[in-house]
């Protein structure tokens, strides 16, 4: 959630933080307390989606459903922005060791506190594999899944499971799973 999110970057000493455009009200109250932060990206869910779709998103969200508090972050770069400085760029490879850390991953504090973990590369490696041996993923698989991106189970059993055994990966709206469990099975 945004809420642990946003003082784990502190303590974390982040330097950028992307945050979706209903969460940027959360992030600019947090700035004052973000010294080490030099750049601030704020993305909409349609940014990805062609141009009708993803303005018809964005106003949907903001006008109908209320989702986007305002917010004002004059330093705030537009996540659109923010790819078209970086297309400018060539690629640069960073190179990564086992014990480098890959991602912060935060629980919910639904058993106990709330934590943050630290997964290393070497440890999501390992991982993937384990459940690639275990499940017996093979290269004719499709992965499918209609849990979301933020759940570990989406992310790492789904979406980087299906990138690290290169074969395709289907999502499915948690929404639309709940809405009919069946559809998961077409």
């Amino acid at each position: 959630s945004t809420l642990l999110a946003v003082p784990a970057a502190k303590l974390a000493g982040a330097k950028v933080i992307v945050a979706l455009t209903n969460f940027a009200s959360t992030v600019q109250k947090a700035l004052p307390r973000m010294s080490s932060l030099e750049q601030v990206i704020i993305t909409n869910i349609g940014d990805c989606f062609p141009l009708m779709k993803a303005w018809m998103t964005h106003l949907i969200l903001k006008y109908i459903y209320k989702k986007i508090p305002n917010w004002h972050i004059p330093q705030a770069v537009m996540f659109k922005q923010a790819m078209a400085k970086g297309n400018q760029h060539s690629f640069v490879e960073v190179p990564i060791a086992n014990q480098d850390i890959a991602f912060l991953q935060y629980t919910s504090g639904s058993t106990g506190n709330p934590k943050g973990v630290m997964v290393s590369h070497g440890n999501l490696m390992a991982n993937e594999a384990m459940i690639q041996k275990t499940v017996g993923v093979g290269e004719k698989d499709v992965i499918g899944s209609w849990l979301p991106p933020y759940h570990d189970m989406g992310l790492i059993g789904s979406i980087l499971q299906s990138l690290y055994c290169g074969i395709p990966g289907v999502l499915m709206s948690p929404f639309h799973f709940l809405e009919k469990p069946l559809r998961w099975l077409k």
